[in-house]
Order: structure tokens, then C-alpha cells, then sequence
């Protein structure tokens, strides 16, 4: 479904609370940048969901030294220990 054809209701429930006055606000509508200013080092994973993970990871690599985009970059990586990457690049919330 299109941001227009939630806005204008169109093929959304009735009871959608996507129709609701609020639906496209944000809890905090600050800008952005300033959230990301400050280094947030949480776990988001919890340790079986990070062995899955990082198995699924392991699982895709076919090659010995394999260069990798980690776009869930974050200070817990989700690169297995084993592996030895020729070069990470990473994109996480913050340069940290």
C-alpha cells in the first residue's frame, strides 16, 4: 500500500489504526540527527537470536577472505568469530 492510499483510506479496514489522525506521527518528532548523536550500546538480539544470525551469516559465505557489507553494523557484530573478512564496511546509527 502506496503513503497515499493510506492517507486518502483506500483499501484499508475500517478499523485500521492507520486511519487514525496520528497514524504517520512519531513519538518523538525531534530531528533525527539529534537521536543519533548519542551512542546507544543495547543488545538487540538476544544470545540465540545472534547465533542464528551470525549461523545464517557463516552460511552464506563461499569464499575464504570475503569482503562484506554489514548493514546492521553495530558495536555486537553479526560476523561469526571464524571468519576473517578481506574488509568490512559498515553502516550502523552512528560513526561509533
Amino acid at each position: 500500500m502506496s503513503m497515499e492510499q493510506a492517507h486518502s483510506g483506500k483499501h484499508v479496514h475500517p478499523d485500521s489504526p492507520i486511519r487514525s489522525s496520528d497514524a504517520f506521527s512519531r513519538m518523538d518528532e525531534n530531528e533525527d540527527s539529534l537521536f543519533y548523536e548519542t551512542d546507544r550500546f543495547v543488545s538487540h538480539l538476544d544470545r540465540t537470536a545472534l547465533a542464528t544470525v551470525e549461523h545464517v551469516v557463516g552460511s552464506l559465505i563461499t569464499v575464504e577472505r570475503p569482503e562484506i557489507l554489514d548493514l546492521m553494523a553495530g558495536w555486537d557484530s553479526h560476523i561469526p568469530a571464524g571468519v576473517r573478512p578481506s574488509r568490512v564496511v559498515g553502516l550502523g546509527l552512528n560513526r561509533n
